[in-house]
């Protein structure tokens, strides 16, 4: 099983990481241009699952070529897109070696159920990243807002008064905040 994310240009996808039960191992480095793969590309698009049972045969697989998926010792591919936002920004790959099979719909289920976390997490992840962001930023603002030594205030589209720096409150006389 392999989770691959595009890189920012989207012109490749990278292995975050690759399990081989087997070998009871991980990897991750592996690159695939995106351009060397156009046909498995735009399936992906296209697709919610590609399960294929012979991806030699597969018109969405076989650009990968026999020697790839020989050398592997793959014989069954199951791929499904992890989108966010309505857009792929990776792929949970699972390959089986051995004799080939016949993936089923529950196993395709769960593997699409898998990728739907997968999909959970990375926006779980941006929008913390996101909020994080905020907070430095309304942070720097509240710092400089306050440290400059010129009164400042900000006000509603009604004119009352939202807020003020420490200067305004000592030019109008009050104690600081």
């Amino acid at each position: 099983v392999g989770l691959w994310l595009y890189n920012r240009d989207r012109s490749e996808i990278l292995c975050e990481d690759l399990y081989t039960q087997s070998r009871q191992f991980h990897d991750k480095g592996n690159r695939l241009q995106a351009s060397n793969y156009p046909r498995y590309f735009q399936a992906l698009q296209e697709s919610r699952i590609i399960a294929a049972h012979e991806p030699i045969e597969d018109p969405r697989m076989n650009e990968f070529g026999e020697d790839y998926f020989k050398r592997h010792g793959i014989t069954s591919m199951m791929d499904i897109p992890i989108r966010l936002h309505g857009e792929m920004v990776g792929i949970l790959c699972h390959g089986h070696t051995g004799t080939k099979r016949e993936w089923t719909l529950e196993e395709e289920d769960f593997a699409a159920s898998i990728a739907d976390l997968a999909s959970l997490f990375l926006e779980t992840f941006e929008r913390k990243r996101t909020e994080e962001a905020l907070r430095e930023s309304e942070a720097r603002y509240h710092s400089l807002f306050d440290g400059v030594p010129v009164g400042l205030y900000r006000s509603a589209p009604d004119g009352k008064m939202i807020d003020a720096n420490r200067t305004f409150i000592q030019m109008l006389g009050y104690p600081d905040r």
